[in-house]
């Protein structure tokens, strides 16, 4: 081959023996001029023939000024090597190549390059340059030694291959520290490896796995094991694995991970421990806030009963009637309390179950009856006491004044939701007149409950103020005379 600076010099055969070639080629001559280039080579690189042909090879290809390795000076010295000794030099060699669209970028490549040298008789008259594009499989390469080092640093996680009918595995090197064993480069004996299991999940390791070697490829097995490390530690591991099987005939591999799930397995053991002992602690302190509510109870009943005896023995009627309706006010106070720690209920209580109750309690110690008609109503539990107490001293107000000395009255105890506000009436069937003009305990404890509910209070006979659907029930007749209080108390506040 007569190869010379000048390209016409080459025998026409020459070159289009170089462009037809499935490889990727560029002829150079003792000056490094680029004289012939393969298609394959031109296609390879992203160049035409008159981007190179006739150029230094460092010109038709200009090293990146950036370029830390001083690429360009490593190809430079493996053609002088060739061209100096006569004999072959392969380098492999990072070499960017310019961006002809856009100036001054760069596109990264990584070729394995061989410099042969070219003669003519006896005398060195250029080099042929061979370039492989290795950059996808460097990259690879890369990528995976990245993803090898990065889960090599995660003790948790680590990767094998297994072959139970041959007993042989490949593992990481993460598997190794797992189990604390030498790293095995290469295939070697998984026997090391699953004597390393608690023998109960080792029997059933080697089950579940050989369950699944007549599998199809692809069949995934998962399970959980423990293994015992030399110094006595327990470690619970996640295993997760593919049947792989080139040909029908090969015996089956697993090829999976396996995860310490140690540290997971304790964080759930101190939840369910942490959850325990919160319920333990609830517990005890519901059954100290029971105990504590029942000594208030029963403090409250032994204060009304020590406030009867003092009503019985009291020397005259007024201190005699003082005394009972404080009794009465204490009995409900603490019946309330009876109501709101039995039902469990912190924040609300149901509260017209109890109100009937007190209504009949009340009718036990009077010269009646009182009959009570009240809706279910959810009430707050700091208001049900303000609630019992001013239902407590309406009713005894009335059979206080309403009466006289009539043994057959009668106090209608009636409350409806309407809209969202509790209509509460307390209507006797006595003379018609409001009793007792004068501003006494009962009527200022009145006063105040209405405030503490955030309700209005109106008085007059009850065939004006009962609203129409009380006066459609039998224990509410507007045709009666009587005193009426009616007191309207918003729901959506409570």
């Amino acid at each position: 081959m007569n190869v010379t600076s000048n390209m016409t010099g080459m025998p026409l055969t020459a070159r289009s023996l170089l462009a037809a070639t499935p490889h990727a080629y560029i002829l150079l001559d003792l000056d490094l001029v680029v004289q012939a280039a393969s298609r394959v080579y031109l296609s390879m690189t992203g160049t035409i023939e008159k981007d190179i042909l006739g150029l230094p090879l460092f010109e038709a290809f200009p090293p990146n000024p950036d370029d830390p390795n001083d690429s360009a000076d490593r190809v430079r010295k493996s053609i002088r090597l060739a061209l100096d000794t006569g004999v072959t030099d392969a380098i492999e060699v990072r070499y960017p190549i310019p961006d002809r669209d856009h100036a001054g970028q760069y596109s990264n490549r990584w070729w394995q390059i061989s410099h042969v040298p070219l003669y003519d008789g006896d005398s060195i008259v250029g080099v042929m340059q061979n370039s492989l594009d290795i950059t996808a499989t460097v990259n690879t390469a890369r990528d995976a030694d990245i993803r090898e080092r990065l889960i090599d640093s995660l003790s948790d996680i680590a990767f094998w291959e297994f072959c139970p009918s041959r007993g042989t595995a490949i593992v990481s090197a993460a598997q190794s520290r797992m189990f604390d064993l030498p790293p095995t480069p290469g295939t070697s004996s998984a026997l090391p490896f699953i004597e390393r299991y608690l023998p109960e999940d080792r029997d059933r390791l080697i089950a579940d796995f050989a369950s699944m070697e007549n599998g199809e490829a692809g069949t995934t097995i998962t399970g959980e094991y423990r293994i015992q490390l030399p110094d006595g530690t327990i470690r619970s591991l996640l295993l997760q694995g593919d049947l792989v099987r080139e040909n029908a005939g090969d015996p089956a591999s697993f090829v999976g991970v396996s995860m310490d799930i140690t540290r997971a397995h304790d964080r759930e053991a101190a939840l369910a421990r942490t959850v325990e002992e919160r319920d333990l602690l609830l517990e005890q302190k519901q059954l100290l806030l029971d105990e504590v509510n029942h000594r208030v109870k029963n403090s409250l009943q032994i204060v009304s009963s020590i406030l009867n005896l003092d009503a019985q023995t009291a020397a005259g009627d007024e201190a005699r009637t003082r005394l009972r309706g404080a009794a009465s006010r204490v009995r409900a106070v603490a019946s309330v309390h009876e109501l709101i720690y039995k039902t469990g209920q912190v924040t609300s209580v149901e509260i017209s179950s109890y109100l009937k109750d007190l209504c009949r309690t009340l009718e036990a110690s009077a010269h009646g009856s009182v009959v009570c008609q009240i809706e279910q109503i959810v009430f707050p539990t700091d208001k049900a006491i303000s609630m019992a107490l001013l239902i407590n001293e309406l009713v005894a107000n009335a059979f206080e004044h309403a009466f006289g000395d009539r043994k057959d009255g009668r106090v209608d105890v009636v409350g409806r939701n309407i809209d969202g506000t509790l209509v509460l009436t307390v209507a006797d069937n006595g003379d018609g007149k409001v009793a007792s003009p004068s501003k006494g305990l009962g009527t200022k404890v009145i006063a105040a409950m209405v405030m503490q509910l955030d309700g209005s209070m109106q008085e007059g006979n009850r065939s004006e103020l009962l609203p129409p659907t009380s006066q459609e029930t039998d224990a509410s007749d507007a045709s009666e005379t009587g005193h009426c209080v009616l007191v309207s108390i918003p729901l959506d506040t409570q």
